[in-house]
C-alpha cells in the first residue's frame, strides 16, 4: 500500500511539472509581430526552418524584403518572419538578421523547452491553421518533439525529419 502511495505521489509530481513547463512556453501569438517594409529593391531569401542553415531550408518559401512582413522576433542572429501582415501571413521561418532591413524585434528565446511525445499522426506545417496549406512532413504516433510555443490552437515545434532538424506547426491536439 505504501508503495502504491508512493508511486501516486511521484506521478502527480511528474504532472506538476509537466504543466509548470507547459504554462512557461512562451504564446508566439501575443507577442505581435511587427510589420515592415523595405524600400530597397526586391530580393529573395529563402526561408529555414529553424534558426541556423543546419535546419531544412522550407520549399518555396521566400522572404522579399520589400514587400510587408512580420517579424515574430530574433535569436542569436536570426530572426523568426513570415510575408504578410499580421493577421495574415505565409510560411513561418527564419532569415539572417543581417538580410533583413533594421527591425526593433524582441529577442526570441525559447528556454523552456518541453519534451514530448506525439499521440496521433499530425502534420507539420510552416503556417499554423487555415485551409489549404501545405504539409511539409507528417509526424507519426510516438515521435519525439520539443515544444517551443505557443499559437491558437497550435502548438511550435522541433522535430528531427530525416537528416536535418525542422521547426513549424502541428495542431495541438495531437500531442500529449
Amino acid at each position: 500500500m505504501i508503495r502504491s502511495m508512493l508511486k501516486a505521489l511521484f506521478f502527480a509530481f511528474l504532472l506538476l511539472l509537466t504543466v509548470s513547463a507547459a504554462a512557461q512556453i512562451p504564446d508566439l501569438d501575443v507577442l505581435v509581430p511587427e510589420t515592415a517594409e523595405c524600400a530597397d529593391e526586391s530580393c529573395e531569401i529563402p526561408l529555414y526552418a529553424g534558426p541556423t542553415v543546419q535546419f531544412a531550408q522550407i520549399p518555396d518559401a521566400i522572404l522579399d524584403p520589400s514587400r510587408p512582413f512580420v517579424c515574430f522576433g530574433q535569436s542569436d542572429s536570426w530572426t523568426m518572419v513570415a510575408e504578410g501582415s499580421p493577421d495574415s501571413f505565409g510560411p513561418v521561418g527564419w532569415v539572417q538578421t543581417a538580410s533583413v532591413p533594421a527591425q526593433t524585434c524582441g529577442e526570441l528565446l525559447f528556454e523552456n523547452q518541453l519534451a514530448a511525445m506525439v499521440e496521433e499522426d499530425a502534420p507539420l506545417t510552416f503556417t499554423p491553421g487555415g485551409d489549404n496549406v501545405p504539409v511539409f512532413v507528417t509526424l507519426h504516433h510516438g515521435d519525439a518533439i520539443r515544444i517551443l510555443g505557443r499559437y491558437d490552437s497550435f502548438l511550435y515545434v522541433e522535430a528531427e525529419t530525416g537528416d536535418l532538424p525542422v521547426r513549424g506547426f502541428v495542431p495541438e491536439s495531437s500531442v500529449e
